[in-house]
């Protein structure tokens, strides 16, 4: 989501690929503060299972890798990760805690 303070306009932001307005320095921070949400909404609501999809088709390796970080942090706080077939392109993931496997 962006917002233009002048005209009141809000935008909503699929992926990566629509947020040319991010200055590159702040995108490491960015990922990192998506991350802790991550973290800390996991700890707090404790979901059994969450199923992440990638909103675009066929996403560059680059975009992927930032899946691939929330993978590894739900991992690390005791999900399983599946990866399911691309539908259409999207790539879909499936993490489980581990007791209901």
């Amino acid at each position: 989501m962006s917002a233009r303070y002048e005209t009141g306009v809000e935008e909503e932001h699929w992926d990566g690929t629509e947020t040319w307005f991010i200055k590159r320095s702040d995108r490491g921070l960015i990922l990192g503060a998506l991350l802790l949400f991550v973290i800390v909404l996991t700890k707090n609501i404790g979901p059994e299972r969450v199923l992440m999809i990638a909103m675009r088709a066929f996403l560059p390796e680059r975009a992927v890798k930032k899946y691939l970080e929330i993978n590894r942090v739900l991992g690390n706080m005791g999900y399983s990760v599946t990866e399911n077939e691309p539908i259409y392109g999207n790539r879909c993931w499936l993490m489980e805690r581990s007791a209901v496997i």
